[in-house]
Order: structure tokens, then C-alpha cells, then sequence
């Protein structure tokens, strides 16, 4: 959808769930993102990468039952990704720690990112996408009755036989 002109991302990268690991877990997977952002020209190995790290096999639990994730483990999933050798041997930084700070202090006030039903209604939850500029609160398809998809394809105003086309 994205290469057919249909869908456009903003990926709003923060590092605030640090305190629920005992190794910044967070942050440094928010770096490692960023990295790939500012040196790797194909979108789709961000999207892969992304996808990777929040796989149910990969993503650590929060809190007490948290598992250590190395620096070794999210370079694995980068590569897994398609991101090149040289780009997965810069993962490991804190370049854009600075710039994680100011976002992580500046985002969650954006009222147009909150959650609007659900558990988390009046806050951001992670990861927080926007789709063609316009947050989707994904807790209203149990309202609808909808599958994700089907919603999905509703919010966007595209029926199943358009996805991809130009």
C-alpha cells in the first residue's frame, strides 16, 4: 500500500519504557531504529526491522518478568531484517538518546496521539503509528465488530480489491 501510493507512515519512535527493564532496553532499541532511519535507504528493512523487534518470539516482557536483551540480539534481528553488516555494526549507540529525550518529554502531550476508548483512553500507548497523518485507535474494532483488517481497510476508505493498486 505504501509503494502504490495509498498509505504513508509516521512512526513516532520514543524510549520512555526504559524503567521497565534493567538494561535500557527501550532506548537502545529506539538507537538501533534510528540508526537504520538515518543510514539504510530501504523502508522496507525499517518496517521488517520493527516488526522483528516486536514479534512475540523476540519482544521482552515488561517489568519483574523481563529477560536481558543484548546488544548482539537486536543487531540479529536488524539483519534478519535486510539491513547490511555496516549498518547492524552501528546499532549500537547512544547518538540519539538526546533526541529521545525531547520526544519522550514533547509527545506524550500531543492530545491527536491519545487513545480515544479503551483501557488506555486519555494516553499514548507504544508503538504509536499514524496512518495517512491521522492517528487509528485500534480499541474501537471491538465496537465495530471488525477484524483488523476489515477495519484497517475501512479507516483508510479502500475495500480489499484496491489494496496495491496505484
Amino acid at each position: 500500500m505504501m509503494d502504490a501510493g495509498q498509505l504513508n507512515l509516521d512512526l513516532h519512535f520514543m524510549a520512555f519504557m526504559d524503567r521497565y527493564s534493567t538494561d535500557d532496553y527501550s532506548s537502545r532499541a529506539a538507537n538501533a531504529a534510528l540508526t537504520i532511519v538515518d543510514n539504510d535507504d530501504d523502508p522496507s528493512h525499517l518496517l521488517t526491522f520493527l516488526s522483528n523487534m516486536y514479534a512475540d518470539d523476540f519482544q521482552p516482557e515488561e517489568g519483574s518478568a523481563y529477560e536481558s536483551v543484548s546488544d548482539e540480539q537486536i543487531r540479529e534481528q536488524a539483519l534478519a531484517a535486510g539491513v547490511s553488516e555496516d549498518v547492524a555494526d552501528m546499532l549500537v549507540t547512544d547518538a540519539y538518546s538526546p533526541w529521545l529525550d525531547a520526544v519522550d518529554t514533547y509527545t506524550p502531550k500531543r492530545e491527536e496521539l491519545f487513545n480515544v476508548t479503551g483501557s488506555l483512553k486519555g494516553s499514548m500507548s507504544t508503538p504509536t503509528v499514524t496512518i495517512n497523518g491521522h492517528f487509528w485507535d485500534i480499541n474501537q474494532l471491538a465496537f465495530a465488530d471488525m477484524t483488523m483488517v476489515d477495519g484497517f481497510l475501512t479507516s483508510v476508505g479502500l475495500d480489499a480489491d484496491e489494496v496495491g493498486q496505484e
